[in-house]
């Protein structure tokens, strides 16, 4: 989705950043029709956009089990955990990444 092709270009900048320190950035891929068709289209954009971190390729959007198992509900999703499984933040698109970050600094970085 295209909202989630925006995110992109943060997802690698933060794994560069704080992937030193420990975070893993892992992208999940919900698109809809056969799975080979899912898989190419995944794999292409993942070497077009030289994605520094793993894309796992899921079900059909709509409510796979990754989906329901992380209640998500919009796309994309972002969702922080500790090494624990201890949901930190979540928040949803672009937008929140300021936020995700100041959270990573405060995690990752001290």
């Amino acid at each position: 989705c295209q909202p989630c092709i925006r995110a992109m270009p943060e997802m690698k900048r933060l794994t560069s950043r704080y992937g030193a320190a420990g975070l893993e950035v892992v992208g999940i891929a919900t698109d809809d029709g056969p799975f080979q068709g899912r898989a190419s289209k995944v794999a292409e954009i993942h070497r077009g956009k030289q994605l520094n971190y793993r894309v796992f390729l899921e079900g059909d959007r709509s409510q796979t089990s990754v989906q329901r198992m992380f209640g998500v509900k919009f796309v994309p999703t972002l969702i922080l955990f500790t090494h624990e499984g201890k949901e930190l933040w979540r928040g949803t698109g672009a937008d929140h990444i300021p936020q995700l970050e100041a959270v990573l600094q405060h995690e990752l970085m001290r």
